[in-house]
């Protein structure tokens, strides 16, 4: 099955190498976001898209859009939970990022 370019010809996945992938980076996407959806908004619009993702990439550095797992996110989770975040933060967090 080809997925997002992810297999080769013969049908076996392809390694991904950080260097030669197509996705941007988190910290990248949340610069064009801003820039696109930021325009005229409040700085606490600003703070809190980078924040949330800061934590992100805290907790799992940064990576290629395409190379975030599942286990990414549990580890994420993990370490929202270990700054003591409620659930509702939790919740708020997760829905920006």
């Amino acid at each position: 099955m080809l997925r997002m370019g992810t297999a080769t010809a013969a049908g076996s996945p392809a390694l991904q190498d950080a260097s030669v992938s197509s996705f941007v980076l988190l910290s990248e996407a949340v610069e064009i976001y801003l820039g696109q959806k930021g325009k005229g908004r409040p700085v606490t619009f600003h703070s809190t898209a980078e924040r949330a993702c800061g934590y992100v990439t805290d907790a799992c550095c940064d990576k290629h859009l395409n190379q975030y797992t599942k286990a990414d996110a549990n580890a994420f989770q993990d370490s929202l939970i270990a700054r003591g975040l409620a659930g509702s933060s939790l919740t708020r967090v997760f829905g920006t990022v």
